[in-house]
């Protein structure tokens, strides 16, 4: 089945299946001009990109980690000051300072 597409002052007929191959072809160009474009249309591209997700999935496991440690230091170093402060109270109550 044949469709007009009309462009400008010229009319243009193709099937379906033409329209199809021609989109296909012209995403596929897209697609490869676009890869070439960020550097990653040659054969380590693959092996780039995994190693991309690698290095993402360590610096978001890094920063988990330094959060944790980070919330940890805080909450003994609280602690410790409570401690410490309250040793100081319990020694002054007892007029041992």
């Amino acid at each position: 089945m044949r469709k007009s597409v009309k462009m400008e002052s010229t009319d243009l007929e193709m099937s379906q299946e033409e329209l199809r191959a021609l989109l296909k072809e012209a995403s596929q160009e897209g697609a490869e001009y676009a890869l070439h474009a960020i550097g990653l249309s040659d054969e380590q591209a693959r092996n780039d990109v995994s190693d991309m997700r690698a290095l993402i999935k360590a610096w978001r496991e890094t920063k988990t980690e330094a959060r944790k440690t980070v919330v940890n230091f805080g909450l003994k170093l609280l602690l410790t000051l409570l401690i410490v402060s309250t040793g100081f109270k319990l020694a002054k109550d007892n007029h041992l300072l």
